[in-house]
């Protein structure tokens, strides 16, 4: 068990990845002043191509007037976005299945505003104090046990000598000895890097003590203070500065992680969701074979499942049983193994890291409650008529000029 933490394109591909920061809007009561360009009944405003030039690729921007070569890169490319959509290739499942997830993090993100980041709130003289408590680092030894009954022993057994030594006996009771103390050590943390009920029972110790008994994670644990160190700090970083500012960011996103818990407690306990622990253990193996030999990148994830046949891998032939399987209910109904690849589609990157098969069934189930909060979040954004704001319409026509275009 280990604790640690852990060039060449063509034009066309560098003009789709262009296109991907710059938008253009149509010219309703947007004054002469702000536009310097017009394809037909669509704009590009002085903010647009600013933003747009301010992240593009160096090879637009070469030549004695980079500015101007720019703007002709987005005029060309609007006139062929604008071609897409005489073709009606707005319309295809590849543009309108990329529009409609959009909507989804529009509305997902225009709810966390509203009821989460909007109602954070740090005071200065806590952001200074946890400035001057990131300075201080240690390193930690971790046993971890399934029971408190476990964990009481280990305490016992490492408090005659130290948990190093314990945990060097355990492993020399192993047949196979495929693990070493090293496993067990962590990297340099601070406070801010460990659990408040964590720290609040090791922030006391003695370096080389074992700690009591620790509910962690879905157990207990024993802990031990390896190694301390302080990190220098001049007076004006608690007011400035990368320290400051990466602080404030872990703070505000702890306080954020709180408020949505408070949130899932209020809003989905009443919903009494069930997830189907057997049919999560039925998508694991044929799921982790699939990620194995390299989940596609090419259609949709619901798309290729289903075109499996009979002469498909076993495991596509699994998971295509498995489609309409239910995974989880509540009093909002019922969803099957077909809705989250549906979710997973725009979500392949956390579950294709999972090393193992008991990894990857850690991770399906985050994923999944992640969709059951997502889902719920995004239908209350809805219901409050964030889809019909201005700010929602614009991001969404942008990216719909994007797709059309690609």
């Amino acid at each position: 068990m280990n604790i640690k933490k852990r060039n060449i394109f063509n034009p066309i591909i560098f003009i789709i990845i262009g296109l991907f920061f710059f938008s253009c809007s149509k010219h309703n009561k947007i004054p002469d002043d702000e536009i310097i360009a017009k394809v037909g009944d669509r704009i590009i405003t002085v903010d647009e191509f600013i933003n747009s030039y301010e992240f593009s690729v160096e090879l637009f921007r070469r030549g004695k007037n980079p500015h101007r070569n720019y703007l002709s890169y987005m005029i060309k490319e609007l006139l062929l976005a604008n071609e897409g959509f005489e073709k009606g290739l707005n319309n295809s499942h590849y543009v309108t299945s990329r529009i409609q997830h959009r909507i989804d993090n529009d509305l997902l993100e225009s709810f966390y505003h509203k009821y989460v980041h909007s109602k954070v709130n740090i005071p200065e003289r806590k952001i200074e104090d946890a400035v001057k408590k990131s300075t201080i680092k240690f390193r930690l030894l971790i046993w971890p046990t399934r029971t408190l009954e476990q964990a009481a022993i280990a305490y016992d057994k490492a408090s005659e000598t130290d948990l190093k030594d314990y945990i060097q006996k355990q492993i020399n009771k192993l047949e196979i000895k495929n693990a070493t103390v090293k496993n067990f050590e962590t990297d340099w943390f601070d406070y801010l890097s460990v659990p408040p009920p964590v720290l609040s029972k090791i922030k006391n110790l003695k370096i080389g003590k074992p700690s009591k008994p620790v509910p962690y994670e879905k157990g207990y644990a024993i802990f031990q203070i390896l190694e301390l160190k302080r990190e220098p700090i001049k007076s004006d970083e608690l007011k400035f500065g990368s320290r400051r500012k990466k602080i404030y960011a872990r703070l505000f996103n702890i306080k954020s992680d709180s408020i949505v818990h408070h949130l899932m407690d209020s809003i989905l306990t009443p919903l009494e969701i069930r997830v189907k622990n057997k049919t999560v253990d039925l998508m694991v193996e044929p799921l982790f074979s699939w990620i194995k030999d390299g989940i596609t990148d090419k259609g949709t994830l619901v798309g290729n499942i289903k075109a499996a046949s009979d002469t498909s891998k076993d495991y596509m032939i699994k998971l295509k049983n498995l489609l309409n399987v239910p995974l989880y209910s509540s009093k909002d109904g019922v969803y099957s193994v077909e809705d989250y690849f549906n979710y997973m589609n725009y979500h392949r990157k956390v579950i294709n890291l999972a090393k193992n098969p008991f990894d990857l069934k850690n991770r399906l189930v985050t994923e999944i409650g992640k969709m059951i909060k997502n889902k719920k979040f995004i239908k209350i954004a809805k219901k409050e008529g964030y889809s019909d704001s201005t700010k929602i319409k614009n991001d969404i026509r942008r990216w719909e000029e994007k797709w059309t275009y690609d």
